[in-house]
Order: structure tokens, then sequence, then C-alpha cells
């Protein structure tokens, strides 16, 4: 609940809803500001317009994390984790560097990742993606000091 009791309504609101379609829909957190998102396993999660949104601890995500806009993902106990079939989809206007927190330095789910935005998303250490690495017409990579493709 906010901090001042007037917003604990519609964060009472949220997470009804998360908890309504986080195992076979779409949850998607669009506030533009900060915004704590419940502790569940999501089926599609999307974290858009600016902000941090912050997980207490681990979420875990079996379809597709899409992180949009200028928000950022926060887990203050571990990392997004992902099921078998996840995709991980950065849709960025701006330059963003990617986190440990949303994208393990070993990527093994089928879904693989998307760049799908026009912002350049610079990757935060080595990465290795088991099966797919997808970069959308207009979108681009940077691999980060000191890293190459193989």
């Amino acid at each position: 609940m906010a901090e001042d009791g007037k917003h604990g309504w519609m964060e009472a609101s949220l997470a009804y809803q998360a908890h309504r379609d986080a195992g076979t829909g779409t949850v998607v957190f669009s506030g533009n500001g900060n915004t704590t998102c419940p502790i569940l396993t999501y089926h599609n999660l999307t974290l858009s317009n600016s902000g941090i949104k912050t997980f207490a601890t681990t979420p875990t995500v079996n379809g597709i994390l899409s992180l949009e806009g200028t928000a950022t993902v926060v887990v203050n106990t571990g990392v997004v984790t992902y099921g078998g079939d996840a995709t991980l989809r950065y849709n960025k206007p701006s330059a963003y560097t990617s986190t440990g927190e949303e994208f393990p330095n070993t990527f093994p789910p089928l879904g693989g990742v998307i760049i799908a935005g026009t912002g350049t998303i610079t990757l935060d250490a080595a990465k290795n993606i088991a099966y797919k690495l997808t970069i959308n017409t207009g979108a681009s990579v940077n691999l980060g000091t000191g890293l190459t493709h193989t």
C-alpha cells in the first residue's frame, strides 16, 4: 500500500487483476512511476511506460516478458526466472542496458530473446542464448565492452 494511504485501493486492484490473469493471460504494469508488483507465476508479463517495477522476490514468466517504454525491473531478492518456452522481449524506444535481473547470463528458454524497439539494447555482460536471438528491423544490439558474437 502507498505510504500516504491514498493509492492503496489502486495497488490492491492491480494485485487482484494480476492474480486473476497471471496464469493464462497477459498482465500489464503500465503505470508512469514506480510500481510494486506481486510475486506470481505469470504467463505473459509486460512492464511498460516509466518507472521501476519492483518484485520483492523472484517472479516466474512462462510466456513473454516484454520490457517497454523506459520501465525497468528490479527484483529485491533473486532474479526473474523463466519457463522452458519463455521469451524475453525488449521493446524500448531509447537506449537501454540489460540487467542480470531480467536477462541472466545463460538464457535457455526456447522462445529466446527478441529485440523489437528502436532503442539500442546494450548487454550488461556476456550472454549465452541457447536457442535464438531475433533482432527486428530498426532494432539494434550493442554487445557491450569486450564482448563478441560467436
